[in-house]
């Protein structure tokens, strides 16, 4: 089989339990061609979430995870620990923080919801995930002990 003809069968799943399935357990003629069409998975609507690490495809409410076919799973979007990116939140233009969300939404709804600031002044922007993740945490480990702001708020 082609791998061509292995991205065309892939495809042709209709949602996510028919792909995890063909994934589980694909006909042995895929062989090579299989691992080459990873990357060119179907998705089945919904947003790319912010962080694609382990996510191989979704739908509105799900994603398909895992690290190789014998551990892929469908999880929750919501539940899920996959697909979050790394957000810094702000609270009037001054850096509080980092944390994974699912969105900038659900990153200042979680960091208003832990620290009990009003949302309305919070704004938060995803980081670029390879570069940056050092960054964040060196910053957060430098964070003001009273305010958690980097540079210092107080």
């Amino acid at each position: 089989m082609t791998t061509e003809t292995t991205i065309e069968a892939l495809r042709s799943a209709t949602n996510l339990e028919a792909l995890l399935a063909l994934m589980r357990n694909p006909p042995a003629e895929w062989s090579l061609a299989y691992e080459r069409t990873m990357t060119e998975l179907p998705t089945f609507g919904g947003a790319e979430p912010p962080n694609t690490d382990g996510v191989w495809s979704w739908d509105e409410q799900r994603l398909l995870v895992g690290t190789c076919r014998d551990d892929m799973r469908i999880e929750d979007r919501a539940e899920s620990e996959f697909g979050r990116g790394l957000y810094e939140v702000s609270l009037d233009g001054v850096r509080r923080g980092c944390l994974r969300a699912r969105s900038a939404e659900h990153a200042i709804q979680i960091y208003a919801s832990e620290s009990q600031l009003d949302s309305e002044r919070l704004t938060a922007r995803l980081m670029i995930e390879s570069s940056m993740r050092q960054v964040a945490h060196e910053q957060i480990e430098k964070s003001c002990p009273d305010c958690g702001g980097f540079p210092c708020a107080c």
